[in-house]
Formats: C-alpha cells, sequence, structure tokens
C-alpha cells in the first residue's frame, strides 16, 4: 500500500535553522545554470535577506526542505528555495501557499528570465508576469499575485 508522504509544515525560521538555510541558499545559488557566468553570486544569506522575514518548510522530522525571505512592507517575495532532495514534494507550493496567511496584499516577486524552471512554477500557482527588467544577474520579469 503507498503511503502518501505527512504534509510539510511551514513555520517561522529560528536561529537553528540558520545553517540549514545558508546551506540551501549557498548550493542553489552555486547550482543556478541560469546565472550568467559574470553575476556576482554573493552566497551569503545573512547579508541578502537583511530586514526579511524567513520562513522555512520542515519534513515531519523537523529537517529544512525550502525556505522563503519576505521583505513585508513591500509585499515582496525576495527569496525562495528549496533544497535540491525535496524538490518536486510540494516544499515550494507550501512556502508561496503560506502567503495566504499574511495580510492580503498583492505579492510580487523577481525571477531571472532564464529560470524557466521557476517561471514555470510560479505560473502554474497563478503568478502573472507584469515586466522585465535588466538586474545585476541578468534580464529578470516581475511576477504578481
Amino acid at each position: 500500500m503507498n503511503q502518501t508522504p505527512a504534509p510539510h509544515r511551514v513555520r517561522p525560521a529560528t536561529p537553528g535553522d540558520d545553517a540549514a538555510v545558508q546551506g540551501i541558499f549557498e548550493r542553489a545559488i552555486r547550482g543556478a545554470a541560469w546565472l550568467p557566468a559574470d553575476a556576482d553570486a554573493d552566497t551569503d544569506f545573512k547579508r541578502n535577506s537583511s530586514c526579511e522575514v524567513v520562513t522555512v518548510c520542515v519534513t515531519a522530522d523537523g529537517q529544512v526542505a525550502g525556505f522563503m525571505a519576505v521583505y513585508e512592507p513591500g509585499a515582496f517575495v525576495h527569496h525562495l528555495y528549496v533544497d535540491k532532495a525535496f524538490r518536486q514534494q510540494g516544499v515550494g507550493q507550501a512556502l508561496i501557499g503560506s502567503l495566504n496567511a499574511w495580510p492580503d496584499k498583492p505579492w510580487r516577486l523577481k525571477c531571472v528570465l532564464d529560470n524557466t524552471v521557476a517561471r514555470a512554477f510560479y505560473a502554474k500557482l497563478g503568478w502573472r508576469e507584469t515586466e522585465t527588467a535588466m538586474g545585476s544577474q541578468g534580464p529578470y520579469v516581475v511576477l504578481r499575485r
């Protein structure tokens, strides 16, 4: 008999999550084939998420499977990364879904244009691409929900 895995739980990050979040962030940035070769790939998560609210998605045994960093005053999702071992398991969807518990806002985020996997993920969840621009990591699209 097939068992359905327990749903992932999203909660506020704690200092005990720092190493796991940093590891996920660093591996994601270093493994991002969609980043231009000359992009400034700063892998220090704390520096990149200053003044942001960080939530984590954890497994039933408490392992951090992914995280999201939100700049709340701007209703802006700055980072959303899922550990490679937990991709395609609903982690990203759980993190984005947790925005529903926040005050109702028109949320937005930016996604590097060449990151087609992420763009497809957000489109599947109802985010709309509204504009494009150039950034330090190359051309990007702004998505809104």
